[in-house]
């Protein structure tokens, strides 16, 4: 787990970035989820508005990706039960921790590709260039001291990562509102995952040893279905307007952590009555799921994409994401003694609290460059 830890925890940052910044190199106008650039008409507002928005398309596309891989994995462990003998059941998770490999495996030998073809492409570029180049070495030279005196290019040499950070603007907010409001939300998330057995025996009942992997599995399937639509949500409405109110990162993290603070809410309240009606328990439960990936779970991971500049992007995206796994690492191991020590309904209500807590940050320290050239474009 510490290895799959290592490898899932880099992912998070570098599929953000590559996301955010597909079509960054080929685009004259530098980087449009840069905070620091200035449009000066309307229409430079407008048509960075619009790139902001296809890099957010982007990145939102890429994490639904995981509702996909969450639901795949229920599947794939139904089917190996079922066509598993009893006496060889231990080879199931074997399996599926191998067929996990899979994707990435085949995403290594597609990069590996396309690594080898862009350098092979830029070896071309070169030996073309330096066949039509004109200029001497020392012509160059002087027309770049020419350059650098006259205050066309800087001077200065491009600064390590760690000094970008140091000249980020609003750092603290900006950190607070991404991996403070990510490491809150994980210790729900992750902490209810794991909390998962605790709700469905309430609904259902234990159920005996031998048949406890297939309710385990069955019951992930059947949250993950109600989860799933979170993900695809999300995916269409982020970055659109619905409603004459547009639903960019901020307002969609803000309606997740609101509903799912409702929802533990109501849970927590009714606990004992929801007990006697297992599929409305079951229901609000899996609710939770659908609100935290349509809401807080896709915008944790494209927030940092686009608030931090170019320079540190994928270096603070990764502080944020270790954050968030910081809080699921307390989430996990609190939620069960707590449940057993305090209740499950307090607990409900503790996560609501929480969610309340996250909706107010939000409120408080997110802040996207879009959202105000889109309030200045709406006010002139």
């Amino acid at each position: 787990r510490f290895l799959l830890g290592i490898g899932a925890g880099g992912v998070y940052p570098l599929a953000a970035t590559l996301s955010a910044e597909t079509e960054t190199s080929s685009d004259p106008g530098g980087d449009p989820l840069d905070a620091s650039q200035s449009a000066e008409t309307d229409a430079e507002i407008q048509q960075q508005s619009q790139k902001a928005d296809l890099k957010l398309r982007n990145v939102v596309l890429t994490f639904s990706m995981q509702g996909v891989g969450f639901l795949a994995v229920p599947v794939v462990a139904v089917a190996l039960l079922y066509a598993t003998p009893e006496s060889k059941l231990d080879f199931v998770w074997r399996a599926l921790l191998g067929l996990g490999a899979l994707p990435g495996i085949v995403l290594v030998m597609m990069q590996w590709k396309l690594y080898h073809k862009r350098n092979s492409s830029q070896e071309t570029t070169t030996q073309s260039d330096n066949l039509n180049e004109t200029n001497t070495s020392e012509d160059v030279e002087e027309e770049f001291e020419d350059e650098v005196s006259n205050g066309d290019i800087p001077a200065a040499p491009r600064e390590g990562v760690w000094a970008a950070v140091q000249q980020e603007s609003n750092l603290c907010a900006k950190m607070i509102g991404t991996a403070g409001i990510w490491f809150f939300f994980d210790v729900l998330f992750y902490g209810n995952t794991l909390f998962e057995p605790v709700v469905m025996e309430a609904a259902f009942g234990k159920s005996n040893s031998e048949k406890s992997l297939e309710k385990t599995v069955t019951d992930s399937l059947l949250l993950a279905l109600i989860a799933l639509p979170g993900y695809i949500v999300a995916a269409l409405v982020i970055g659109k307007r619905l409603c004459g109110i547009s639903q960019t990162p901020r307002f969609v993290q803000s309606q997740g952590f609101l509903a799912m603070a409702v929802l533990y809410a109501v849970i927590g309240s009714l606990w004992t009555s929801l007990k006697t009606l297992p599929p409305l328990l079951v229901f609000v439960y899996g609710m939770t799921f659908f609100f935290a990936n349509y809401g807080p779970n896709t915008t944790t991971f494209v927030l940092p994409s686009l608030l931090f500049s170019e320079e540190c992007r994928s270096t603070l995206n990764g502080i944020s994401a270790a954050s968030g796994k910081a809080g699921a690492l307390l989430g996990a191991t609190l939620f069960a003694p707590a449940a057993e020590s305090i209740g499950s309904d307090r607990v409900m209500r503790v996560c609501g609290g929480l969610s309340i807590m996250a909706f107010l940050m939000t409120l408080c320290f997110v802040h996207l460059p879009s959202e105000q050239s889109s309030r200045r474009i709406e006010a002139e």
